[in-house]
């Protein structure tokens, strides 16, 4: 399994975009989980993946997707990490829930990466990893600006301590 993970140094012109999600200006939206968990989730849409679940390039949805695709491509760069295009991105905004982590997951259904940058600071919260078997292997430690990247394997978010929010970005690329 892949996994590498790294802290983002941004510039002044990176961190006004970085902290843009953590605004009261910011457009969040309410989000139906596919799996029908009650866990609230609120996310913008920065690139859209395409509904046939495929291997191809996903739809800019977002004034803002150019913005942290920029960042998410410079991550790349720096640390030396290689894509061809992005299937979805997205910033999504979790809230404390009394239950360990969410449901465990793929992102796609094709072979896939994740990236993952935390923009904020919050308790708890890390993202964890799993087998196959659903069997935890990995979990991450959060800070504000560090990016992971992982095979599109099982993973799920750890909730954050009470009257706080767990805010990401969301890469999905091949």
């Amino acid at each position: 399994m892949y996994f590498y993970e790294a802290k983002f140094v941004p510039t002044e012109e990176e961190l006004v975009i970085l902290e843009t999600p953590l605004s009261g200006e910011f457009p969040w939206f309410y989000t139906e989980r596919i799996d029908h968990s009650n866990y609230a989730l609120f996310n913008h849409f920065l690139i859209a993946m395409r509904k046939d679940n495929g291997n191809s390039p996903g739809i800019f949805r977002s004034p803002y997707a150019e913005s942290f695709l920029k960042i998410f491509e410079k991550f790349c760069k720096v640390n030396g990490i290689k894509y061809n295009q992005v299937l979805r991105s997205a910033i999504n905004c979790t809230l404390h829930y009394n239950d360990k982590m969410g449901p465990i997951h793929r992102d796609h259904s094709i072979p896939h990466c994740n990236f993952i940058m935390y923009l904020n600071e919050f308790t708890n919260g890390p993202t964890y990893i799993f087998d196959e078997d659903k069997k935890e292997c990995k979990m991450t430690i959060p800070e504000k600006y560090k990016g992971v990247v992982f095979d599109g394997v099982y993973h799920s978010h750890g909730f954050c301590a009470p009257h706080e929010r767990r805010v990401v970005l969301v890469v999905t690329f091949v």
